[in-house]
């Protein structure tokens, strides 16, 4: 519903752009990852990585949109996509940085004869893809 509401907002002749622009991504952001969190307990993954990714559009730097992403790109079989996302998650040190590195070594590993050699070309490509 926030997201239909939300292009017809109107700033507050007393708040400036920027303040308004925060706050409106802020908001598209917040109401995007309501909408993940609920597919995702749906298994509705798709829809989860459409509304995840919608997430990071707003707010870059969101760990917890990129843990998701990974996770609903692993039950999707998009493995390097859901590796992507975990090494995402992990290089932001948030509250899933632990467990995203323990997916992103085991989706490489179990693809990789076991080995984890080559795991940092895909945190080298998440760190570049975050700057």
């Amino acid at each position: 519903m926030c997201l239909k509401v939300l292009p017809t907002a109107k700033k507050r002749e007393e708040m400036d752009e920027d303040t308004w622009k925060t706050t409106v991504n802020n908001a598209y952001a917040m109401s995007y990852a309501v909408a993940g969190a609920a597919a995702y307990e749906n298994r509705n993954y798709n829809e989860a990585i459409n509304n995840f990714t919608g997430v990071v559009k707003y707010f870059k730097r969101n760990e917890s949109a990129y843990y998701h992403l990974g996770l609903c790109y692993w039950q999707v079989n998009k493995l390097d996509a859901a590796m992507l996302n975990f090494a995402k998650a992990y290089i932001l040190k948030g509250s899933t940085s632990a467990s995203a590195k323990k997916y992103l070594d085991q989706l490489w590993s179990s693809s990789h004869r076991g080995s984890l050699a080559g795991v940092e070309r895909v945190i080298e490509r998440a760190q570049q893809d975050l700057k």
